[in-house]
Formats: structure tokens, sequence, C-alpha cells
């Protein structure tokens, strides 16, 4: 009855009425006679119209002037949609006109109103195209024999929807138009269908579909404009690498970009087309290959990477097999198989790369020192373990030179990681020495001097050097991820193959660039990459080894860190706030993979109970909007209370710092964010201390606060721009850098204070400036410290930072903290043993009961080393050098007091001569005070 009622301008109320005897208005029967009330108040008879030649029911509603939607309701069962050619002399009902005689009059629509009459009847056709599947999947519970049908109407309806939006919005948006333009001509095409849920939905489906398109195709025509197959492989992969995941998402599947990925793999086999003629020998052809693959996709995004690899290895193999039947033995040689070895494991975590390895594998191309040299420059052994367990296949030899590649690859990173600490040796050498002495604001402005006069190209290298022992850590986790545990096949070579992966994890270069990569590139640990990597650390043979089971365990907390710092921090941001849903919901998803990630909470001894009692714990961090800081406080302390309860995760360790950290980026970066203030005044300081206090991190929290107000403008935390939540995210970011670093390296050969403490204010102090390891001054400390170089202590160097040798590099950077030039220049002289005495007068300082972080103490510090007479400072200095060398430069182990005091102090009074001049060996404070006494210089208060 409704197509009757639409058909006849009627209502369905009235039809009824007139018709009692029908039970069922919408289960009519042929030929069922119906009675229909005409006239003033009622219905009005329609025209009957036969069909032209190509014309459409669209057409047909524009001649009339009458919504394309009525037409299609008036017709429901007589035509197949209003976009559709109608039969030739079919009829067609034209509703509601009052005379049958009338015709269509007045102009025709102009484009954009039959684009919009194509759109409405269209969205129509998909709306009673989809009410026609939903009913009868609803009244056969999906059984019925027209549910096929049905189905393909509904597709073809949704195929003729997207024509017609893609029609209308170019319509609207102009030739060449603009992302902006295209969005605008969009958003009105949604919105004329906003109040109708019917055709809303399959319209804005159809809207997001032809953007979709039009992006992909765009990038597709860019790549396709940029050259030769390189270079439009290239530009694909640059745009794919920026595009959103939806767009990538439709570019992987894209005709026109398997195309640009099909002639790329076709270009990188070239060499290796048609029949082998050994001119060049037999093996060129195939190393040129492989060179130009790897090359090709050294490059690329790995999710193109391997689609590449994977479009070529048909040819690969139609080549090998030709190879084989003309010559014989290996078609690739050393340099080839290196090159494949290279590209395979470049793929190996990318869609089509496990495939490709596994196919490539059976073809059993092999070369020992091909396989050694790749990994020995840091390719993935993927290739070389799934070559080791084919049929065969000597698997004891692969493994040898798999072997081999990985020592080489960790001499290569101790290489590397020395060649950085001697290009940041002086610089490192100078904060560890001096840093102390300074402020935070001090010690920036300090090393940015310092930078500026070394200029541009010092600085570039120095980046340079750091990004290579990044990449130096990030291959060499993959390597050892890879190896341990072996596939099963392989499972009765584990022991040997363990010998290498011990002397990599116990490598103190090897450890420097693992950490540097995971503090600097956190994503590696996200992913099914990631997953691979925590897996490594919860599965190894080697957790349990008793050489390097605390190294494991080291790493499985570096790990578990940076995919926290990549997912949940990463997913707070800047500009998290309480007040948006969406910002919420980001974080609160963020913190729920946690709880899904089985891996993460092994690897930091998280699970059942334990695991969802913490994020819950951490969820409720979040504040509602408009909280003060007292109730932003309570939730911290919670959260304190929960960790507190868990073995392994009260303040004193890092995991519990690192989860207390977490907590306090959600409260803290949720309450600074709803803070309207331009300036950090003594209101928002106190607020700010309360609940960085409720997170439970004591001298850390200090520390972090103390940093982010007086941070300068050079420290991470200045340049992170004016609004405190940034501030506050960032200083967390580098401080749980900085917490794993002084953790992981404590108890090793780093001397304690050279990485964690550098400045005044301790440690967070020198992270929020460039002191973590992230940074290149904590890195270079690392490293300076941790290989051993002999440019740290070695006696040959002792006069290498004095004035004299440095060009006033050292003293220049020493006024930084305050000291004139004459006290810089007298304290830039150094002992016999190259140590400086400048820490030994901050641990004096120290011992008096000074707080070198406080302005007021450091400022009576630095005036009472600038007051004294430059001779009596000489003589003081002098004495200092017999100690410095006596406690091997470790200022730690001056005191306040020594067991020798009772007799060095009245000795020192009874023989004056050896304090004035210089002579003097005080090795606690009371000592020294006596030396002082014998100057006539008061001791510092």
């Amino acid at each position: 009855m409704a197509e009757i009622s639409t058909r006849y301008r009627t209502t369905p109320e009235q039809l009824k009425a007139a018709n009692p005897d029908i039970q069922d208005p919408d289960q009519l029967r042929i030929d069922q006679t119906v009675r229909v009330p005409i006239g003033e108040g009622y219905g009005v008879e329609p025209i009957e119209r036969e069909v032209k030649p190509g014309e459409t029911l669209a057409d047909l509603a524009a001649q009339y002037r009458q919504p394309p939607v009525e037409l299609a309701r008036a017709n429901r069962h007589n035509t197949g949609g209003t976009q559709e050619p109608l039969v030739v002399g079919q009829k067609v009902w034209i509703p509601g006109t009052r005379s049958p005689d009338v015709t269509p009059t007045g102009p025709a629509p102009s484009p954009l109103e039959a684009k919009v009459q194509a759109t409405d009847a269209a969205a129509q056709r998909v709306a009673e195209a989809q009410r026609q599947y939903d009913d009868m999947n609803a009244s056969t519970q999906g059984r019925g024999a027209a549910m096929p049908w049905l189905q393909d109407n509904l597709n073809t309806a949704r195929k003729g929807l997207d024509t017609a939006v893609q029609s209308e919005i170019a319509q609207r948006a102009g030739p060449g138009a603009t992302d902006a333009a295209w969005k605008t001509a969009a958003d009105t095409v949604s919105a004329r269908y906003a109040n109708d849920p019917a055709t809303a939905a399959p319209v804005d489906a159809s809207i997001k579909k032809v953007t979709l398109d039009r992006q992909t195709q765009a990038i597709v025509d860019t790549a396709k404009a940029a050259g030769d197959p390189q270079k439009a492989m290239q530009s694909l992969s640059d745009q794919y690498a920026k595009a959103p995941a939806e767009v990538q998402d439709a570019l992987r599947i894209h005709d026109g970009a398997r195309a640009v990925i099909d002639d790329a793999a076709k270009w990188a086999l070239e060499p290796v087309q048609g029949k082998p003629d050994g001119s060049m020998g037999p093996q060129a052809p195939g190393r040129e290959a492989m060179e130009r693959l790897n090359k090709l996709t050294e490059t690329l995004d790995p999710a193109l990477a391997g689609r590449v690899v994977l479009a070529a290895t048909p040819g690969i193999e139609q080549y090998v097999q030709r190879y084989q039947g003309e010559f014989g033995g290996q078609p690739f040689g050393p340099d080839g198989v290196s090159n494949l070895v290279t590209t395979l494991g470049r793929v190996a975590d990318a869609p089509g790369g496990a495939t490709a390895i596994d196919r490539i594998a059976k073809l059993g191309i092999w070369d020992y020192g091909g396989i050694s040299n790749a990994i020995g420059q840091g390719a993935n052994p993927a290739y070389a373990l799934a070559l080791a367990k084919q049929p065969g296949v000597d698997a004891t030899m692969v493994l040898d030179a798999v072997q081999g590649g990985v020592s080489a690859f960790r001499q290569k990173t101790e290489d590397d990681v020395k060649a950085y600490g001697a290009h940041m040796e002086e610089l490192s050498w100078l904060v560890a020495n001096h840093g102390g002495s300074m402020t935070t604001q001090q010690l920036d402005q300090a090393i940015a001097d310092y930078k500026k006069d070394k200029g541009q190209a010092w600085a570039d290298q120095a980046e340079a050097l750091r990004r290579k022992v990044a990449d130096d850590g990030e291959k060499l986790l993959e390597q050892m991820a890879s190896l341990s545990p072996l596939p099963s096949e392989l499972a009765s070579h584990q022991g040997q193959v363990d010998k290498t992966l011990e002397a990599a994890l116990s490598d103190p270069a090897a450890q420097v660039a693992i950490e540097n990569a995971l503090q600097t590139r956190p994503e590696i640990v996200t992913g099914e990459r990631g997953q691979r990597l925590l897996e490594f650390v919860n599965t190894t043979p080697l957790a349990v080894s008793a050489k390097v089971s605390d190294q494991v365990r080291k790493l499985s907390q570096e790990l578990a860190t940076a995919h926290v710092k990549a997912t949940v921090i990463g997913a707070i941001g800047p500009d998290f706030d309480p007040k948006n849903p969406a910002s919420v919901q980001r974080a609160t998803n963020a913190l729920e993979s946690l709880r899904s990630n089985t891996q993460w909470a092994k690897a930091m001894g998280l699970e059942g109970q334990a695991l969802n009692k913490t994020i819950d714990a951490l969820k409720n961090t979040v504040p509602a909007a408009g909280e003060s800081a007292d109730d932003v406080a309570k939730r911290l302390t919670a959260l304190d209370s929960q960790l507190d309860g868990l073995k392994g995760f009260d303040k004193s360790t890092f995991k519990g710092q690192m989860l207390r950290g977490v907590g306090l980026a959600l409260a803290g970066v949720g309450f600074l964010s709803s803070v309207d203030k331009a300036q950090m005044d003594p209101t928002l300081k106190n607020q700010l201390k309360v609940v960085i206090d409720a997170a439970g991190l004591g001298q850390k929290g200090f520390e972090l606060y103390a940093g982010l107000t007086g941070a300068s403008s050079s420290s991470t935390a200045g340049r992170l721009g004016g609004a405190f939540a940034s501030k506050l995210l960032g200083g967390l970011t580098a401080g749980i850098d900085a917490w794993s670093s002084a953790e992981s390296f404590a108890k090793g050969d780093i001397p304690s204070g050279i990485l964690y403490g550098v400045g005044a204010g301790g440690g967070l102090l020198a992270a929020l400036g460039t002191g973590s390891l992230a940074g290149p001054i904590g890195l270079g400390l690392v490293v300076v410290s941790a290989v051993g170089l002999a440019i740290w202590n070695g006696t040959k160097e002792a006069n290498k930072h004095e004035f004299d040798s440095d060009g006033g590099a050292s003293m220049r950077f020493l006024e930084h903290a305050g000291f004139d030039a004459e006290a810089s220049r007298a304290l830039v002289d150094h002992s016999g043993d190259g140590h400086s005495t400048v820490p030994l007068l901050e641990q004096y300082a120290r011992t008096q009961g000074l707080d070198l972080s406080d302005p007021a103490d450091h400022g009576r510090y630095v005036q009472w080393v600038n007051d004294m007479p430059a001779e009596k400072l000489a003589a003081l200095r002098d004495s200092l050098h017999r100690t410095a060398d006596e406690f091997e430069g470790d200022a730690s182990r001056f005191k306040a007091t020594a067991d020798d005091d009772k007799w060095v102090v009245p000795d020192t009074a009874q023989r004056p001569w050896f304090a004035a001049s210089g002579a003097a060996q005080p090795e606690s404070a009371a000592q020294l005070n006596a030396v002082l006494a014998v100057l006539g210089v008061p001791p510092l208060t």
C-alpha cells in the first residue's frame, strides 16, 4: 500500500480506511483490488507514461519536476532503479498530477541539479535495496533463496551511489579541485542527508570511499609521473609512508600501485631476463640483479619493500632454474648472495617477506662468505635460518657463517661507538668534570656555547655518528632476537649459537648501542616486530644463563619501557585533555592495549590480577574535567599504593618508577592542560608540586619539579614550547630514559655520577637539559666510560683539557658556572694523571651542608672560590691534585671525615709548609679545612 499511496498522492491511513478487508497492507496479492478515494482531500490520479529509448527514472523525475525518490517509490515493482535505462515501452507512473494532460514545463535542470537528482535517486535505491535485503534476512534467518540476488542488487546499488556521489562532488568542487575544496563539496553532499538515517549512512560510506579512491589515485599518478621504475617506486613509498592508515590499506590493493611495484621488480631483474649468456662470467647477471634489488628496496617503506621482493620472487625462481640448466652451481656468487641476504633480511617482518624467504630458500642459494659478510654489516639472518632448515643443507656450516657475521657486526658496533665517543670526548669530559658546579641553566648555556664554537659541521658529524650507533643497536637487537630461540628444526645448534649471543650481550659497546636505539626509536617495540622482540627476552634460553641472565633482565626492562613510551606516552601526547572524550579514549585504549599484551606483561613481571589492578589504577589517574590539584593527587596516591603492594614495583625499582611516571603523565598533563596561565606563577608551582609529590617518585619527583619550574629556554623542557603540559610530558620522557640508564649501568663499568647526577641539581636536571642517554651529551658520557677509551683516563692525555692544550675551551666552559676568569684559569690546571679538582670542590661543598641545586647555596660556593686570592687558590688546587690522583678521579671517595683525621689535621697545622706550598693531600673535609686554615682562607659554610 505504501507504493500505491505514493502513486496516488494519498496516505496509507486513507487506503486502510477504504479497504478494511485487507489485513496486511504490506502483503497484497496479484490482481487484488484496492479502492483508492479520489477527490478533494483525497488522492489524485497519476499519469501513466510510456518509456522512450534511453530514458531513466531520474530523467523522468527531472522532466516532471518531481523528486526521484517519489518516482522510485511509486514504481518500486516496475523499475530496476533510478539510474538504469528503462525498458522501451514500459509503463511508468508519474504520481500526483491533477490532469492527465500535464506535460513537463520550465527549463531543464542545470548540470549540478542533475547531479543532485542522480545522487538522491541512487541513495534511495540503496536504502530500498538495503530494506529489501534486511527484510528477507530477518524473515528467513538469512536462508532465503533470494538472498544472493538481493545481495547482488544491494552491491550494484552501492556502486551506482559511489558513481553518483563522485560525480556530484566533482561537479561541486570543480576541475583540479584542491583537497580543501573537495572536502567542502563532500560535506555539502553529506549534510543533505543528515536527517534521513536510511540514506545518510550509505551516502557517507560512498563519500568516504570515493574520497579514498581519489587520494590513492593521486598518489599513484604522482608516482607514475616521477620517471623510471626506480623513481616511481621511491615516490610511491615516500607518499605511502606519510599517508593515513586507511590510505595505506587502499594503496596495498590498488591496481595502479601494484603495477608500479611490478614494474620496479621487473627493472631489478632486467639483468637476468632471457637465457644466461655467460659473456661477463656466468654469475655476473645474477650478481647485478641482486645488487639492483638491494638498492631498490634499501630506502623503501618495509611494507612496500616486501611486496617488491615478493613480486620479484617468481623471476628469481625462473632464473635459477635456467641458470642451473645452463651452467649448474650457484647463480649469484658471494656479492650476489650478500645482497640477497641483506634484502631478504630487510623484509623479514614485512607482508610477503616471509613467503619470499621461504620460496627462495627452497632454491638452495648459498655462499659462506656472502652470508657472513651480509650479517657482518648488520643484515637480519632470516634467510640463512630458512636455508639451514632445508633438506640436504649443512645447517652447521650455515650457522657458522651466521655466527661469524654476528661477531663481525659486534666489532663494527664497537668501532662505531668508539668513533662517536672520540668525537664527543672533550664535551663529555667537560660536562662530567665541570657540569656539577653549574645550575641546569648554566650547563645548558655552556653546552650551547661550546657547540657554537665548534661550528655546524661538528654538530652535523655528531648527529651522524649518533644515528650510526642507533642503527647498529637496532640491527644487533634484531640479529639476537632472530637467533634465540632458533627454529625447532635447528634447536640442536642453540648451545653453540648462544655463545656468540652471550658475547654480544656482555659487550658494553653493544649495550650502549642497543639502549640508544630503544630510547631514541621506541617505535621499534610496537606492532608485530615489537611482539617478536618482547618474545625474544621472554623465551630465550639466555634468560637463565649464568653469564648473561642479568643483561637479559635489563634488556627485557628496556624493551618494555620502550613499548610504553611508544604506545601509552605517545598516545597521551601534549594535547591530552580530560574535557575531550576522544583524547581520553585514545589514552584509555593505549592502557588497555597493555592489559591484552601478554608479552609486555611477562617482560614487566605483571600477570593475572596484578596486571589488571595496575592497569585499572593507571586508568584511574586520568582526571575528570575541572578537578583540583588535590583531587588529582588523590588519584596518584592510589596508584602509588597499588604499586607499593606489588613485589618489585616499589619506589626504589625502575619498573615502579616508570609506571608512576606514566600515571603522572596522565594525571599531570591532564591537570596542566586545563590551566589557563601563561606563566608558572607561585600558585601553579604549588599545585604542580602537590601533584608530582603524590606520584611517589621521591627525589626524582623533586628533580622533575625543579627542572620544570626552572628550565631554561635551551633545555629539553624549555624547548618544548610554552605549554606546561608539554614540558611535563617531555620531562617525564627524558626522566624515564635517565632512570633506565642509571639502573642499567649503575652496577657496570660506568662510574656512579657520570651518567646520572652530572647536574648540580641531580640526575633529572641533567636529563631535562642534555644529560639523558637519548641526548648526545649523555650518550657521549656513557660511551667514553663504558668502552674504556684511553682518552678518558690515559695518562698520556693528562694535559689535554688544560688551557694551553685546548685553546681555552675548558676555561670558557667552566666560566658558565659563575667562576671569574682568574679562578677558572686556575681550576683548569689538572693533576699529573689528568684529573680535574673541580669535582672535589663540589664534593667538599656538599660535605659542608650545601645543596648546589639551591641558588643561594650555589652562589655562596661560587663566591667562596672567586674570593680566594690567586696564590691561595693555586696552592689549594695543587694539594687537591694529589688527592684526585690518590682517589683515581673518584670524588665520591672524599667524605666529611676520615680515619686518619686524628693525626693528619694536627700535622697540617704543625708543618704548614706542605699546605702553603700546595704539597698537602687532604682526603676529607676535616683535612681540607685544616689546609684552608694554613692558607688563611675561611672554610665554606
